[in-house]
């Protein structure tokens, strides 16, 4: 285990709370030696220098189910997900997010251990009948300390160009293509992004090659979901695994709508390889990807409003959100969370770094 409820000393993680500067932290861990009954470990680090432990238990079963993608938890009551949300919250960060005098939103970063980082987290119901998402700008990543190598490095300077390949034989890229080319009317400011349509795995690996300047990369395609430096996206036809990553240049934000693209599970021991921390590691500061099966047309409708929200100037963890929100509002709040929550934003909160310097209009 890396973690453990007691005798857990809060303090001794103060020296990682500076690459946090501002945000919240939501340390995850999981104990799934009874595959009947998993008791999941939670840390909460509060800005302020406070903190609590919690502890909970669900069955192994379902939280499978729900981390796996499967079609068990497309089901799932709100009760359920009530029980879910109840065993990964501490309670005294469920009682803070009740306070009157607290934000109506705050930044927060998860570390989730095992299974429990293919949880949809924004889709946890909190207690006032409002979900995470309704109340935290959220980011994760597969430490506290690879998120300090994130915020330390220097970023590379960038171009107002991005490209993307989008699979020709997905109906839904249709929607990203639109929104995608809609970057390249001048907007009120007269700026604009010019998007490079990449048509084949040569493409891509061609444009990467390089120190390439582009804003951001875009991937919509079939993810395989396989662990490791065997993680990949189907380009073309050819699978662009983690492994071929590890020799090229990534933008500041990659976005890859791909079932299971965002799938990171840090165990113990173990290095977190995956296209996520790749890509981290070879240049962006935010990877946007599905952490299970990704709904294809509920995804590019987010990622739509996404694109514009990013282009703009916003945070990925404001745009993200805000995208999200405005698909629940424009469908309801009883979809499956599968169809809006799927995408995970992987990387550095906004509160740490002012997206406008890397992709707003200036």
């Amino acid at each position: 285990m890396a973690l453990a409820p007691d005798p857990l000393d809060v303090g001794t993680l103060a020296d990682l709370r500076g690459c946090l500067a501002g945000a919240h932290s939501l340390l995850l861990d999981v104990d799934d030696s009874d595959p009947r009954r998993w008791e999941i470990f939670s840390v909460w680090l509060a800005p302020d220098g406070g903190g609590a432990t919690g502890r909970g238990r669900l069955s192994g079963a379902r939280l499978r189910q729900v981390a796996d993608g499967t079609s068990g938890s497309y089901a799932w009551t709100q009760q359920q997900w009530g029980e879910l949300g109840a065993a990964l919250l501490p309670p005294a960060l469920l009682d803070y997010l009740d306070r009157p005098e607290t934000p109506a939103v705050i930044d927060l970063v998860v570390v989730a251990v095992g299974a429990l980082a293919s949880i949809p987290i924004a889709a946890l119901p909190l207690r006032s009948g409002h979900l995470l998402v309704d109340r935290a700008r959220l980011c994760q990543t597969p430490s506290l300390r690879f998120l300090q190598a994130l915020v330390d490095r220097e970023r590379p300077p960038h171009q107002r160009t991005a490209a993307a390949y989008l699979d020709p034989d997905l109906e839904s890229t249709s929607i990203e293509g639109a929104a995608l080319s809609a970057l390249g009317d001048p907007g009120p400011d007269n700026r604009r992004i010019d998007v490079e349509r990449l048509r084949s795995y040569g493409d891509v690996c061609r444009v990467l090659a390089a120190e390439n300047g582009l804003l951001f990369l875009t991937l919509s395609a079939h993810g395989n979901g396989r662990e490791g430096l065997a993680h990949a996206i189907e380009v073309d036809g050819q699978d662009f695994t983690a492994a071929a990553a590890l020799r090229l240049n990534f933008p500041s934000l990659v976005i890859a709508a791909a079932c299971w693209s965002a799938k990171v599970r840090s165990t113990p021991g173990t290095e977190p390889w995956g296209l996520p921390t790749v890509m981290l590691s070879r240049g962006s500061r935010w990877f946007v990807g599905g952490q299970v099966a990704v709904e294809d047309t509920g995804t590019a409708e987010i990622l739509a409003a996404f694109y514009a929200a990013t282009a703009a100037g916003r945070p990925p963890s404001e745009a993200l959100r805000d995208a999200q929100l405005d698909y629940l509002a424009r469908h309801g709040r009883e979809v499956p969370p599968r169809r809006w929550a799927a995408l995970a934003l992987i990387g550095v909160p906004g509160i740490v770094d002012p997206v406008s310097e890397d992709l707003g209009p200036g």
